[in-house]
């Protein structure tokens, strides 16, 4: 199952992400967290760590260092959220996104492709989806177009979802907006990731 994981979510493989609670509370009653990137390999036990739910959560850029990636994210910072009513949305759209609960209780909503594809298209394509889906001032990841990692750049990185694994509160919906445990989200990324050619061709407007 980790190894599937990976493999959905594979990105930059020289640096990652990790972010920490600290003990500062801010004006909303949350912790503040302190994010970082560290210029390490992404290894297998990162990601074992991340399902059991060892802290800190891991976090993967999107972007590689061919400035192409497999999968971008409308990251949605709204709260409380209504999950359910946004899963109808890219339904009646037929868009190819998967919602996410987020950290935080807001969502990170998905396209996944099954190749790797210019980061630049991803961006375009899902900055059209954001605003289809009422969502326009989103955050889009991948958050850059383009990387120089000759010269030791990163992109921004994204907490991944199933941090301590199906107990997680950062879990993928199914369309009736019930909760899928990582195996059956497995199953719902088969049916909605695109192919290369469906997303370079696809229009949304």
């Amino acid at each position: 199952m980790i190894e599937r994981l990976q493999e959905i979510f594979k990105g930059l493989e020289n640096a990652y992400g990790q972010t920490k609670i600290t003990n500062e509370i801010r004006s909303d009653g949350k912790n503040e967290v302190k994010s970082y990137t560290i210029k390490k390999p992404i290894t297998d036990l990162l990601w074992q760590q991340h399902i059991a739910g060892v802290e800190p959560a891991l976090g993967v850029v999107p972007i590689n260092e061919d400035n192409e990636c497999k999968w971008g994210c409308i990251d949605i910072d709204t709260y409380p959220f209504d999950h359910l009513s946004l899963i109808k949305k890219i339904r009646e759209e037929q868009l190819p996104l998967i919602v996410f609960r987020s950290k935080s209780g807001g969502a990170h909503v998905y396209c996944f492709i099954k190749e790797f594809v210019p980061a630049i298209l991803m961006r375009n394509k899902l900055t059209q989806m954001a605003s289809i889906i009422g969502h326009s001032k989103a955050e889009i990841f991948p958050k850059q177009n383009t990387i120089k990692a000759e010269r030791g750049d990163v992109g921004s990185f994204l907490n991944m979802p199933y941090h301590g694994g199906d107990r997680s509160s950062r879990y993928a919906f199914d369309d009736a907006g019930e909760p899928l445990t990582m195996y059956k989200f497995c199953e719902y990324y088969d049916e909605h990731s695109i192919t290369k050619q469906q997303v370079t061709i696809s229009t949304f407007n």
